[in-house]
């Protein structure tokens, strides 16, 4: 028989933290992020609800700790809430840009279409990301199996082209970015050039005057260009006048030069890229439609409703619906990353009648152009003015 009497054991003392990282619970998951348990517990399921920054604290306290979900607690948890939970679900993301004007249609667009094919969305910006390793690790940990590239501005810089794009379902909205060969929802630059001529022609103007500003995409700048000298080539029995000007900025970066051309070519109307250049015109004191008609080649619905401009509607409420559906199509049948042979969806322009392009000409107001009191360019009150821009000058 043995006896211990008068001597003390000494226990070894384990870090189980260390030696069975098992062990590690939420709680503490929670503590060393400095969350509740409950948003640490709503952050390791990927709820929306929970602030992006949050969820990426919450995801790196869980791997410096070792954390694993107990999956059998999960699926306890999955019954008790319901089969719709029973298994994670999948989730979209849609990178948003500085300058996105309808970010929040798109996201709720987006958010909508997506949720009632059982996805949970997500709203990310690349830009907040430390680095393009912890984007990657918080992408894996919010379930993310598709992106949609709705601006060039998504890409915040050429180091994000390092991204592993391969383990992502992934659409983008623009031509821009050609290193990313991903399936691509866009505007046909000659589609929308094309019918904002047509529309000026059918509405009686046969002098037209192109101004249009360079874009981040060549090849659509060569579309809307080439667009037009087709035309005047093909066409030459239909007496119609065209010019053009190539601008690298705004109107406001060179005034007198344009303002010149106007004054000198005298167009009826005038057919402009992007929509910015109606407003820059009304700032130099043009009068539209007194001095000339004016039709932008593209903008949006909610552009040509608020201000009375006539121009190419650019349907931005069909670029969400269709990212979803060629998301949905891609996971399920496994394209991920850069394709060698990305499908291209080209979204048709629609018409959109406006008080700046008047169907019926005023001759009592055009004559041969500009009116005698026009000509001056604007009023006494008009930027113009103050600049001391004169087009007689």
């Amino acid at each position: 028989m043995l006896r211990h009497i008068g001597t003390k054991i000494k226990l070894k003392r384990f870090n189980f933290y260390d030696d069975a990282t098992s062990m590690v619970t939420l709680k503490h998951v929670a503590d060393k992020a400095g969350v509740s348990l409950g948003t640490a517990s709503a952050a390791m399921n990927g709820r929306s609800s929970v602030k992006a920054a949050t969820r990426e604290r919450v995801a790196q306290a869980a791997a410096e700790l070792g954390y694993k979900k107990d999956a059998s607690a999960s699926v306890l948890a999955g019954k008790q809430r319901g089969a719709k939970t029973r298994q994670r679900q999948l989730t979209l993301g849609l990178v948003a840009s500085p300058g996105m004007s309808n970010l929040e249609i798109e996201w709720t667009q987006f958010r909508q279409l997506a949720e009632t094919l059982g996805y949970q969305v997500e709203q990310i910006w690349l830009r907040d990301y430390s680095s393009i390793r912890r984007a990657q690790e918080h992408f894996r940990f919010l379930n993310i199996q598709g992106l949609f590239l709705p601006s060039p501005g998504a890409v915040p810089g050429r180091e994000w082209l390092e991204f592993d794009w391969g383990q992502f379902s992934v659409v983008k909205a623009f031509r821009a970015w050609p290193e990313l060969s991903f399936p691509v929802i866009r505007h046909s630059a000659d589609d929308y050039i094309q019918m904002a001529r047509d529309q000026a022609i059918a509405s009686g103007y046969r002098k037209m005057g192109f101004l249009l500003r360079s874009s981040s995409v060549l090849q659509d700048d060569e579309s809307r260009l080439g667009s037009i000298l087709a035309y005047k080539h093909l066409h030459p029995a239909e007496h119609l006048k065209m010019e053009w000007r190539v601008l690298q900025g705004g109107l406001t970066d060179v005034p007198e030069k344009v303002c010149r051309w106007l004054r000198t070519y005298q167009p009826e109307v005038v057919i402009g890229f992007p929509g910015a250049l109606y407003h820059e015109m009304l700032d130099l004191g043009f009068r539209i439609p007194a001095d000339f008609a004016y039709i932008s080649v593209i903008e949006s619905r909610d552009y040509y409703r608020i201000h009375g401009v006539a121009g190419c509607d650019a349907r931005k409420e069909v670029f969400p619906e269709k990212a979803v559906q060629m998301l949905h199509r891609m996971i399920q049948v496994g394209d991920r990353g850069v394709l060698n042979e990305p499908t291209e969806v080209v979204v048709e322009p629609r018409w959109i009648n406006g008080a700046s392009a008047p169907k019926t000409l005023e001759c009592s107001v055009r004559g041969n152009g500009m009116t005698e009191d026009s000509q001056t360019l604007g009023h006494h009150s008009s930027p113009s003015a103050s600049n001391g821009l004169n087009p007689r000058a």
